[in-house]
């Protein structure tokens, strides 16, 4: 008995020694959270939506977070929120320790012009109960059903005088939002359930080539194990909110966002967060699934499982480029991983989070906004990090404010220091369209950054600012790959430059290339740091009656920096229209004149090769595959940990934020026409061109918006037959009459809008039909829609406005209706109508290279 007793005492003192070991050896392995951002304080709300009238089962939607500065209405454009027939509005406040001391709305048009309502809340409207506060909202009777407004909610609290949120509302005749929303959060349920998740298996549209190997991203294409999470049996943390993003008819755009966590292969338990977008129809009968599509991000957290000796495993994501850069002698490698930035310090075994907007295992809600983003712009060979934080701030001094932040991490002192501040009033989605362009900053403290259409140089020492580069649109300029060169036309033009210069951030030197009397130059890329640019005679660039212009090139020139030739392609009889410029090839667009020289007609592309470089990095990104998980994003590195330390993961002992460095660029308020592009829940891209944007909308069943808030195009449900029946000429033309058909079909749509008035002597006189209709017309807009397809520009045809077309470069027709197989196109010869097959017509424009007018 005794010996017994004995064992059992040193068994005991074993395992007491052994515990003691692990929480030495682990004592400072990892804090327990991120103190040093500080928690998030603002309040969010959100609405509870209903059908018709309002009822008990109402559903949450919309949750909002808020911003500290007013901000520009009309690019606010995230949400919609359905308002039934009594024009109530219950906004639900998620206090988050606030106390929320008054409340004021305001409601405006679209195009923020006009002020429909602005009313201060009544006290007794504004009921807390415990964590949250309602706020009851009744709106007047000047807005219109099925017209969206812009809505305005300010709060104040104890902790801030001012707290705004914003939304889009439209009461609606015809109210199904409450079904689809339900519908798609059955769904999102179901592919977490064992039981029910057979129950979506009738709505996917399973393509065998689709790539079912990634989690990150799945759409409604994807497998149904793909779809319903494999074997990672997730579990949610947050419960999702629905976002309601457009009301088109009956088609309904919703988004889903929450944090998962699961598993991995060590029985350990890792985060991510979760994007679900759905597109759906409602019918009578039944609710249609058009499109899904859900993203998903795994939240670095710094251990064992995800650094090894010669790898960062950074789990799953939806795509596989990684904001990174190590230091020269790769002892260090600072990354960017979904709301934070790391420092790997490869010698000591040691991991910094340098700035983190999310906690890992967090619940909190304001921790899944993901409106933000980081740049890494250098690591030298002490450790110490210049980086740049962009976005909606969730945190910190900055929370709830809108800009761009450049940060210095220095790892003696373990230190983050805020340099500068740049705020901005518009969302962090058009913020990121120009900052993921152009943003850089040298060793002499110069930042250069790409804001709205320019390009400033800000010296970092004293806090000024030059425009250096103003008036760029996406088709006058370039950057290369390293982001420290650009490259630019000096006139603006869409007929080419007197002139291209490139500025080397680096050093602030600048190289201006002149053309030749009689000539126009084009930028068209970069072939690592070596500019593309085309040469063109200013005899060769034609612009037809619309107004179409085409720069057509005679030769094309690869350039160094320092502006001398190193290459050159041109060949008799052909014309470059323009360049596709990506790796280590330039594709030329090719183009031929007709007979009579007074347009261009397609030819074959052709291509230039650059000289292929070795890639000697020894940090690289790439892509493993487990079991588990599939694909997961990974840096490799060569130089291995060879420490035998433990891995520990650690935080700066301060960051210092720059209450003095806020620097205000007044010519943020400009930047000229733009039209931006939503689809699958996010703004897609900004373009100084319609068509391009059209296009762009196209391909993600999205929307155009102007610069002045309006619907320019949407992907909505169509009549499977439409005619316009009261558009007619006022007389007929000769076949090839080009001029004599155009003045017709340009009267004839003025005439439909009203204006009747004679413009053959405008078009004779060099006007183009745009400017005459943009003329002529006051409320409506004239756009050149070249490059769209037959199917697009049909949108503005059930919209009521017949769509000029040319047929072969000489000829025109007015389309004036469809229905399922054929389009209606009104002839100007012989002033009558007639019907031609879609797919004949579509391959009878495109031939002619899409050339449209129309009027929104």
């Amino acid at each position: 008995m005794k010996n017994i007793i004995n064992k059992f005492v040193i068994l005991l003192l074993v395992f007491a020694v052994v515990i003691g070991i692990y929480f030495f050896i682990n004592r400072d392995k990892k804090e327990d959270k991120n103190i040093i951002m500080g928690e998030p304080t603002l309040p969010t709300i959100s609405f509870m939506a209903s059908g018709e009238t309002s009822s008990a089962n109402d559903i949450e939607v919309n949750e909002l977070f808020g911003y500290t500065t007013e901000m520009e209405t009309k690019y606010m454009r995230d949400t919609i929120t359905p308002i039934n027939d009594e024009r109530k509005i219950t906004v639900r406040v998620n206090n988050h320790e606030n106390v929320v001391m008054g409340a004021e709305f305001e409601v405006r048009t679209l195009d923020c012009e006009r002020l429909i309502e602005k009313t201060e809340v009544k006290a007794e409207n504004i009921k807390t109960d415990g964590d949250y506060t309602n706020i009851d909202i009744q709106l007047d009777n000047m807005i219109e059903a099925d017209t969206e407004y812009y809505l305005v909610i300010r709060l104040t609290t104890d902790r801030n005088e001012n707290v705004y949120f914003y939304t889009r509302i439209k009461q609606l005749t015809e109210n199904h939002c409450k079904e689809e929303m339900e519908f798609a959060k059955k769904f999102s349920a179901s592919t977490f359930s064992d039981t029910e998740s057979e129950n979506i298996i009738n709505y996917l549209e399973t393509n065998a080539s689709e790539d079912n190997s990634n989690f990150g991203k799945v759409n409604i294409h994807s497998s149904y194990k793909q779809i319903t999470w494999g074997d990672l049996k997730p579990e949610k943390v947050t419960n999702p909110v629905v976002r309601v993003q457009e009301i088109l008819g009956d088609i309904g755009c919703y988004k889903l966002v929450y944090k998962i966590k699961a598993l991995n292969d060590y029985d350990a338990y890792q985060y991510y967060t979760v994007t679900e977008f759905f597109r759906v129809k409602w019918t009578s009968s039944e609710i249609y699934l058009l499109d899904y599509e859900r993203t998903m991000n795994q939240i670095f957290d710094a251990n064992n499982q995800n650094i090894s000796a010669y790898r960062i495993n950074l789990g799953i994501s939806e795509n596989s480029d990684v904001g990174f850069k190590s230091s020269d002698d790769t002892s260090y490698i600072a990354f960017a991983k979904e709301n934070g930035l790391w420092l790997m310090d490869i010698g000591e075994n040691k991991v910094y989070s340098l700035f983190a907007f999310e906690e890992v295992e967090t619940a909190d809600i304001r921790d899944t906004n993901n409106d933000n983003d980081f740049q890494v712009v250098s690591v030298d060979n002490d450790g110490n990090v210049k980086f740049i934080v962009y976005g909606y701030m969730n945190r910190g001094e900055h929370e709830g404010m809108v800009g761009v932040s450049l940060y210095e991490y220095n790892h003696k002192k373990n230190l983050v220091e805020e340099k500068i501040f740049i705020p901005f009033t518009r969302k962090f989605d058009i913020l990121k369209q120009t900052m993921g362009r152009l943003s850089y900053v040298n060793d002499k403290d110069i930042m250069y950054v790409m804001l709205s259409d320019s390009v400033y140089s800000i010296d970092l020492t004293g806090s000024e600012y030059v425009q250096v580069i103003s008036n760029l649109k996406e088709d006058n300029y370039a950057v290369n790959s390293n982001g420290n060169i650009v490259a630019w036309e000096t006139d603006g033009s869409d007929k080419g430059s007197s002139s291209v210069k490139m500025l080397n951030l680096e050093n602030g030197e600048e190289c201006e290339i002149k053309a030749e009397d009689g000539h126009k130059l084009k930028v068209l890329g970069f072939l690592g740091d070596d500019m593309v640019y085309g040469d063109a005679l200013e005899s060769d660039i034609i612009t037809d009656n619309n107004g179409n212009v085409t720069v057509g090139m005679n030769k094309v020139i690869i350039a160094d920096i320092k502006g001398e030739e190193l290459k050159s392609y041109s060949k008799e009889g052909y014309y470059i229209s323009g360049a596709d410029v990506s790796d280590n090839m330039v594709n030329l667009t090719r183009v031929q004149k007709t007979p009579e020289g007074s347009t261009y007609v397609k030819s074959s592309d052709y291509q230039i090769f650059g000289n292929e470089e070795e890639d000697t990095s020894v940090v690289s990104s790439g892509i493993i595959t487990t079991d588990l998980k599939k694909k997961e994003v990974v840096i490799s590195f060569v130089k291995k940990v060879t420490t035998s330390s433990q891995l520990k993961s650690l935080y700066p002992k301060e960051i210092r934020f720059s209450e003095t460095n806020s620097l205000s660029i007044r010519e943020l308020i400009n930047g000229g026409d733009k039209y931006y592009v939503y689809g699958q829940g996010k703004m897609q891209s900004v373009s100084d061109n319609v068509s391009d944007a059209i296009i762009a909308a196209d391909k993600t069943a999205g929307v155009v918006i102007s610069e002045s808030g309006d619907y320019v195009w949407a992907r909505m449900s169509k009549p499977t037959q439409y005619e316009l029946t009261d558009v007619a000429f006022t007389g007929t033309a000769e076949i090839g009459n080009s001029t004599a058909q155009l003045a017709l079909c340009v009267q004839a749509i003025l005439m439909h809008n009203g204006v009747n008035t004679d413009i053959a002597s405008e078009l004779a006189g060099g006007k183009t039909s745009v400017q005459i209709i943009n003329e002529k017309i006051s409320n409506k807009t004239g756009l050149d829609l070249t490059g769209c397809s037959l199917s697009e520009v049909l949108y503005y045809v059930w919209n009521g406005q017949p769509v000029l077309a040319s047929t072969d470069g000489t000829n025109y027709v007015l389309i004036v209706g469809y229905d399922f197989y054929n389009v209606v196109m009104l002839n100007p010869v012989t002033g009558q109508t007639y019907k031609m097959g879609q797919d004949e017509a579509g391959a009878m424009f495109d031939n002619t290279g899409n050339k449209f007018i129309a009027i929104k």
